[in-house]
Formats: structure tokens, sequence, C-alpha cells
């Protein structure tokens, strides 16, 4: 004989599905909060890197605007169209322009 569902009233499988409900609930919102935990951990290092940083060296960690990656035929022209700098001339895969944007180094 097979086991068959007891003949409750109505409302109790009503009720069985609302806690049902409800302990999903608390179980998804357990898993997001640890996730969210994670993530303002991660967050909160980088953010105390870039306060060290900024104490350690006076600067903030950042680029002030001027990063600029090479486009294809820029790297194979050796020729880097903003500022006519020559970027073969330089002998270094990093270069900087300054704040002005009118000079290379």
């Amino acid at each position: 004989m097979l086991p068959t569902f007891p003949s409750w009233p109505w409302f109790t499988y009503v009720a069985l599905a609302v806690c049902g409900v409800f302990v999903v609930g608390i179980w998804l919102a357990l898993v997001l909060g640890i996730m969210r935990g994670v993530v303002a951990v991660f967050l909160g290092g980088w953010r105390g890197l870039v306060a060290v940083c900024q104490w350690v060296f006076g600067l903030p960690l950042t680029s002030g605007g001027t990063a600029h990656f090479a486009r294809r035929y820029e790297v194979e022209q050796g020729y880097w169209e903003g500022l006519g700098c020559l970027l073969r001339a330089m002998h270094t895969p990093i270069f900087y322009v300054n704040r002005m944007g009118d000079t290379c180094s």
C-alpha cells in the first residue's frame, strides 16, 4: 500500500504553505546578508588600501584621468595620435601625460 496525504482540512495546507514561504524567506535573507557582508569586507579592504596609499605617498591611487590604452594601429605604428608621442622612442611600456595634456614623458 502506498502512503497517502493525510486528510487534513484545506486551511492546514494553506498554513503549511505560508510557513514554507517564511522559512524560504528567512534562509534567503541569511544567505544574502552573508554575501553582502563578504562584499563589504572586500570593498573595505580596497578602500583601506587606497587610503593607506594616499597617506604614504600623499597622492590618491588614480591616474588623474590621463590613462590611455593604445589602439592596435597606434601600437603597430608606434605613434599615439593624442599628442603625437612616439611610443617606440620611449623604451617603456608606460608613459605619462601631464595634467595639461600637452607633453609626454
